[in-house]
């Protein structure tokens, strides 16, 4: 029904954009599968359809090629892609334009960008985004060669982090697109609840800030990043929840100005939330409306770097 700079310009396709993000990616990981690279992409090679519901489709293959085991992981050219969305590798090429895997995962990461922040490119800049000179150009391509991008603040959490390693300038420390898949920008909201849930049942985690313990590096950097979102405490953050597990005479005391004691209180809060004692407003504030997540949106991914940065996501099963 259009290309994706259509779609873009109303105002319904919100509330879909992961479902659109994933589609794209989806794509390319099928290329990709298959051997191919695009080569060429950009908004106006995708289109969209809303039949039988919205959804993206990746087009115009005149530049594509399939990779051979002769031709081994990229295919050289010496004018395949369009301005402006090409990886640096490529801006920065001397002779034929090495393309690879890699280079459509680049031109994914400004896409999304593209999507997520209401058609703003990463490498921009202060440019306005629009009918751009040829010095336009040439500052925008400067900035991709340098790695100057930046993302926009509209990018939540998730966002950021996914799109940030899919335009990591190396192209070695770019992910597949399948991977990028796997990515918690794609997690339901009950999927991270489970992961801050199983980080929290770590026993480090249960013993933090008692006698004769040492913190682990995952603690210290949760404790860290944490702390600069309360001041000077959390549990007037969620003041009904806190009221309902520090009421009895046998619940669990928290130090509310430690990070690392919020993590342990939520996955706490979890593991109880279905006792037959709590009333339907603590249920519905846990299990509907995620309040944790709500009231605290960078929470999430600051656990998740925090197990990403100490390995706990290969060393620990339960995570």
């Amino acid at each position: 029904e259009g290309t994706l700079n259509d779609l873009l310009l109303e105002e319904s396709y919100q509330d879909f954009l992961p479902t659109l993000c994933k589609d794209f990616l989806l794509g390319v990981t099928f290329l990709h599968s298959n051997n191919i690279v695009h080569r060429d992409l950009k908004p106006t090679n995708v289109l969209y359809s809303r039949v039988p519901k919205i959804c993206l489709k990746i087009a115009d293959f005149g530049l594509s090629k399939q990779l051979s085991t002769v031709q081994g992981s990229s295919v050289l050219h010496s004018n395949a892609g369009s301005r402006l969305w090409m990886a640096p590798e490529l801006l920065l090429s001397k002779g034929h334009l090495r393309h690879t895997h890699a280079s459509d995962v680049f031109a994914c990461g400004l896409i999304m960008h593209y999507m997520l922040a209401e058609r703003q490119h990463p490498f921009q800049g202060s440019i306005s985004y629009g009918c751009l000179s040829i010095a336009d150009w040439n500052v925008v391509e400067t900035n991709i060669s340098k790695g100057n991008k930046t993302l926009s603040p509209d990018l939540s959490a998730e966002g950021k982090d996914v799109v940030a390693h899919l335009l990591s300038h190396n192209s070695e420390d770019r992910p597949l697109a399948s991977d990028a898949l796997k990515h918690p920008f794609f997690w339901s909201q009950d999927k991270k609840v489970r992961f801050i849930c199983a980080v929290a049942n770590q026993s480090e985690i249960g013993a933090f800030g008692g006698f004769g313990t040492l913190p682990t590096p995952v603690e210290l950097e949760i404790q860290t990043n944490l702390a600069t979102m309360f001041k000077p405490s959390w549990d007037s953050l969620f003041p009904a929840v806190y009221a309902e597990m520090t009421s009895s005479l046998r619940g669990r005391r928290y130090d509310t100005s430690s990070g690392v004691h919020l993590v342990r209180f939520i996955r706490n809060a979890y593991a109880h939330v279905s006792d037959r004692s709590r009333p339907t407003s603590f249920q519905k504030l846990l299990l509907e409306d995620r309040i944790f997540l709500k009231t605290l949106p960078s929470l999430f991914m600051v656990i998740f770097k925090a197990v990403e940065n100490g390995n706990w996501h290969i060393s620990r099963e339960e995570i």
